[in-house]
């Protein structure tokens, strides 16, 4: 799949909102990668296609569940709402033909992160959480950081995502809690 197909699979499929967020994803991660020494060829495709899912019913998610069994057991057991990553890298793989593992990782974790993310899981997860239509408290922070620190920056950024959901009494993935001790471990 190319960037060029990626986009217009993004319009095809996608609100124009969503449409919207994912055309900054794409562009934060080209530049991310640019910058943290990722193939931004690579990172751009995965933010193109991060979120190819994200306006899936539960049970259109479901389906892509079936489709890979280690996936879908790990993503069953997690809340609903952070379903659409790994469902998109499933259906980056079986539908859409993308094999680099890089990037159909990156993909299935830029909503919680994961312990041992690799540079371009970094890349993706921080080019979601700071794409530029973001206006969250502190988001200019956590852009500044990225420029200098990506470890620490997407460590701020996953914080402010557990002090958000803490705030609404929702779930809180083992996922996201492990990525956190990972990247407080390495500080």
């Amino acid at each position: 799949m190319t960037i060029e197909q990626a986009k217009h699979l993004a319009k095809k499929q996608m609100t124009p909102r969503r449409y919207r967020h994912t055309k900054n994803v794409a562009s934060a991660a080209r530049a991310l990668a640019q910058r943290w020494g990722v193939d931004p060829d690579r990172a751009e495709l995965a933010g193109w296609l991060h979120d190819i899912v994200k306006e899936y019913t539960s049970g259109e998610l479901l389906q892509l569940l079936g489709q890979d069994d280690i996936m879908a057991g790990l993503t069953r057991q997690r809340p609903v709402p952070i379903w659409h990553g790994p469902c998109a890298a499933i259906y980056a793989r079986h539908t859409l033909g993308v094999e680099d593992a890089d990037i159909l990782d990156a993909i299935a974790c830029h909503t919680t992160g994961r312990r041992g993310m690799t540079t371009m899981d970094k890349v993706i997860f921080l080019a979601d959480a700071i794409s530029a239509e973001r206006s969250f408290d502190g988001v200019e922070a956590i852009r500044a950081l990225g420029e200098t620190d990506l470890d620490a920056a997407v460590l701020a950024a996953m914080e402010n995502n557990v002090a958000y959901l803490e705030a609404k009494g929702k779930t809180l993935d083992t996922e996201t809690m492990d990525a956190i001790a990972a990247l407080r471990e390495k500080a």
